[in-house]
């Protein structure tokens, strides 16, 4: 087994974060134009880049055919389907199973599990046409409106460009390309005064905001010319891809002395376990009244801390035995020499 490069751990600590972070500024976002920008910066390149890098890592299980190493996957959506029903009925009182029709956390496991299968089936053609015919089938997809999360159909399609490209490209030359000391400030400077405009105009730039879902089609995109929306799909591609490249590039190669490292190993029960504690804090302890008594000003900000005291906790390494217990069963083999 090949030793684990400590950068892109750190980079999927850094991710699960923005994840768990993006969910709890979905039920305040129409509160607060900060939480509006933190989401806007968020989404613009979290769930491409999240592909993107479980594509640099899938080339073994895909070329080799592995399919004892993708069921857990499906697995895991199940589980945290389960979870999901069983936390909305204990706090909230109601319940909805969703399993083939879903808009929560879950549908990135789900929609995982169905690249590694659909790329399996076409890893003897050619690449570049491969990648190349999903960027097109993804900007003519959003002219179907019937193109829903029914199988999570709409999201599988739009993202499934930067798994292939990652799936495609190599981890060691990518990681060499991005680690050069001009690459590391250029991209650094460039996030930042990105952000920087984010916030100072997101009024005028919220209205992108259901073309970086996945979900949606052009018609329910009102800031988009409906006949130009393939257009618009392209330049969130080409967008999203350069935020990414960046944020790998300033994504130190160590960090805390492995420990955040460790904690990124773990980013995939983090995304199964934290949208049960999101439930409990923000809609069941109603945690934002008590954010404004300490912050009255700007209580939406300590969403962040949340955020990262959730990720946190989910990343506790006693979760990680159950986890792998209920996904990935150990297979009894025969012994008996017949």
């Amino acid at each position: 087994m090949s030793k684990r490069v400590e950068k892109w751990d750190i980079l999927k600590f850094g991710l699960i974060f923005l994840v768990v972070l993006g969910h709890i500024c979905d039920i305040y976002i129409k509160e607060s134009m900060a939480v509006r920008a933190i989401w806007l910066c968020i989404y613009s390149f979290h769930m491409p880049l999240f592909f993107f890098v479980a594509g640099l890592f899938s080339k073994r299980k895909i070329n080799e055919k592995q399919y004892t190493g993708i069921f857990p996957y499906f697995a895991m959506y199940i589980v945290s389907q389960m979870l999901l029903l069983f936390s909305k009925m204990i706090f909230t009182g109601g319940y909805e199973l969703q399993l083939l029709n879903t808009k929560d956390a879950p549908w990135f496991i789900f929609v995982l599990f169905a690249y590694y299968v659909i790329t399996i089936l076409l890893k003897n053609f050619d690449g570049r046409y491969i990648l190349t015919g999903s960027v097109v089938l993804a900007c003519i997809a959003g002219y179907d409106n019937s193109v829903s999360d029914m199988l999570q159909l709409s999201r599988m399609i739009v993202f499934y460009p930067f798994f292939y490209a990652g799936y495609l490209l190599d981890e060691k030359k990518v990681r060499e390309r991005l680690s050069g000391r001009t690459v590391k400030i250029t991209a650094a400077l460039a996030l930042a005064a990105g952000i920087v405009f984010v916030c100072a105009n997101i009024q005028s730039v919220y209205w992108i905001r259901p073309l970086l879902t996945g979900r949606n089609p052009y018609s329910a995109m009102k800031g988009i010319c409906y006949p130009l929306g393939g257009l618009f799909r392209l330049a969130f591609y080409l967008g999203s891809a350069l935020i990414g490249m960046m944020v790998i590039a300033v994504t130190p190669d160590r960090l805390g002395g492995g420990i955040i490292a460790g904690l990124g190993s773990r980013s995939i029960q983090v995304y199964m376990l934290h949208r049960p504690c999101i439930i409990l804090f923000c809609v069941r302890l109603q945690i934002a009244g008590w954010f404004q008594r300490i912050w009255p000003a700007h209580y939406h900000l300590l969403i962040i801390p949340l955020a990262l005291g959730i990720t946190l906790f989910c990343s506790w390494r006693i979760f990680e035995r159950p986890i792998r217990a209920l996904t990935m069963p150990k297979v009894r083999q025969d012994k008996s020499g017949d």
